[in-house]
């Protein structure tokens, strides 16, 4: 009998900023209002949670436009830094939320996760994008939270997708201190993001 799969493997490579770049230009839910992008559902829970805990400095991974940092300010979070390494990301980021950081750089050489101040990281559909998250994950510094999140479904820029939330568990519970993932249903066929909150 084979060991049980940590993650379903898609075959596709990691795509360059510039792909990235190219997607922040395009004029649809990217370029929306918070509450008009089909990702609101899952940025509210998440939103919530940072209320709920009363999390202040938030380092934000895989940032992109500033969506989710504007819905942040509207809340009241003191300090955001947002960090992408689409310059098209940061340059709409900086714009939609002045009052924020936003930083262009690919987090695998950049010292942010070291020397940043933050006590909540957060990753949003950055995971799987990713060859070598778990390195990334490591990083994170004692004590501070996670909050992320990983689909259920392949796309082209995918490197990795999950069935399930013990997929999810297998693959990064044994990072750290204490883990939770949660189920969430996302549009319609069948799509569903899993949830991380997690403390180093």
């Amino acid at each position: 009998m084979s060991a049980p799969s940590h993650h379903n493997k898609t075959g596709n490579p990691e795509r360059p900023s510039n792909f990235y770049d190219r997607k922040f230009l395009a004029v649809d839910h990217r370029s929306a209002h918070y509450t008009q992008s089909p990702y609101f559902p899952m940025w509210a829970v998440i939103a919530d949670r940072i209320s709920r805990e009363g999390f202040e400095n938030i380092l934000d991974i895989g940032c992109g436009p500033g969506q989710f940092a504007a819905m942040l300010f509207d809340q009241g979070v003191p300090s955001y830094t947002g960090l992408d390494f689409s310059l098209v990301a940061t340059v709409k980021g900086q714009k939609a939320c002045p009052d924020y950081s936003f930083i262009c750089a690919d987090i695998r050489a950049d010292n942010s996760l070291e020397d940043g101040n933050y006590d909540c990281v957060v990753m949003l559909e950055f995971l799987e994008h990713v060859e070598d998250e778990i390195d990334v994950l490591r990083r994170i510094k004692p004590g501070a939270t996670l909050l992320g999140s990983v689909p259920n479904f392949p796309a082209f820029s995918h490197v990795r997708h999950f069935k399930n939330c013990d997929e999810v568990t297998e693959r990064y519970a044994k990072l750290f201190q204490s883990f939770t993932v949660r189920e969430m249903m996302w549009k319609d066929y069948g799509s569903k993001f899993f949830v991380i909150q997690a403390v180093m």
